[in-house]
């Protein structure tokens, strides 16, 4: 809501309406979620963490990324490098190599580090859907899964011969 709010009808859209849309989605969402026995047991504080969005998982993100299956040290890595991709640091420009990493210019390294992203975040979604098929067995629609439909990595894999 904040960002919605903080955007505002300033090109005359009539994005108000749709603010006060998502308000009242808002407060449908928070009295649902209010009236879950899991969210009652948890402490008055988290509550009221998780009502106004300032905390966004129940678990640390390390924890989530171990039940991934992600060792921590790999984990804190993947982490810092993708921190350091989203947040430019004001000296970054001072400790530019030849190469020019770090310029929002093409080289091997930043190539490389999409590349890791996307590769992790490919095995996450196979590993992910696979334990949603396996927790959702029973049900008749997870009994004949859809086929996989072939997006661009499966083209890339279809290519390299994988």
């Amino acid at each position: 809501m904040k960002l919605f709010k903080a955007i505002g009808d300033h090109d005359g859209t009539g994005q108000v309406d749709e603010i006060a849309e998502f308000g009242k989605q808002l407060v449908e969402v928070q009295e649902r979620l209010q009236r879950r026995p899991f969210f009652t047991a948890l402490p008055p504080g988290d509550r009221n963490r998780y009502l106004n969005g300032s905390k966004a998982h129940l678990h640390s993100l390390e924890d989530i990324g171990s039940r991934c299956g992600i060792p921590v040290p790999v984990f804190r890595m993947f982490y810092l490098i993708w921190s350091t991709q989203a947040h430019g640091l004001p000296m970054s420009y001072h400790r530019m190599a030849a190469d020019k990493r770090g310029a929002g210019v093409h080289c091997f390294v930043e190539e490389s580090y999409t590349a890791m992203c996307l590769n992790l975040c490919a095995q996450l979604l196979v590993d992910s859907t696979a334990e949603m098929h396996e927790l959702f067995r029973d049900f008749p629609a997870a009994q004949n899964p859809r086929p996989p439909v072939p997006g661009l990595l499966g083209k890339m894999l279809a290519r390299a011969g994988q």
